[in-house]
């Protein structure tokens, strides 16, 4: 049999085939020549270890370590001197903020990875201690000017 005839022969099968009668095998098994060495396919998550609910989970968050980090900058193909000279900081922060915390260093970094400084160091922003709370409470209280009235009385 040529292809055409067996192409044409499983069009009338398909066609000829009711909604109450058992279906016939797909057009396309009958057609190809080597039908008889066809596996099926899968689903597309079988066999990868992979569930629905696996994709439906929210990413864990960017936890990078120094080593990933200064890897990303080099991969840019730049420095973290030029990052932080670019942030117009001392050409050492950057490198500061891998190893310690390191504000300016931290924000800069974070900037250029287009990742907030949360994400890449979770640790160092998890919950402000009881004195950077106390501090944070009394800025707004540092002023010896606010809410005092001035004095628009006679010179003295």
């Amino acid at each position: 049999m040529k292809m055409a005839e067996v192409d044409s022969q499983a069009l009338k099968i398909a066609c000829s085939s009711s909604r109450n009668q058992p279906t016939s095998p797909p057009v396309n098994a009958i057609a190809h020549p080597n039908a008889h060495t066809l596996t099926p396919k899968k689903p597309a998550l079988a066999g990868a270890g992979l569930c629905r609910s696996d994709l439906m989970t929210k990413p864990a968050p960017v936890v990078m370590d120094r080593h990933e980090i200064r890897a990303e900058v080099h991969r840019r193909e730049t420095t973290l001197t030029a990052i932080a000279v670019a942030a117009n900081l001392n050409p050492s922060a950057c490198r500061s903020a891998l190893v310690r915390r390191h504000l300016a260093g931290e924000q800069a970094l974070a900037a250029f990875l287009g990742v907030p400084p949360e994400k890449i160091w979770p640790e160092r922003y998890a919950k402000p201690s009881p004195w950077a709370k106390r501090i944070l409470s009394e800025r707004s209280r540092a002023s010896q000017n606010d809410g005092q009235a001035t004095d628009m009385g006679a010179a003295a």
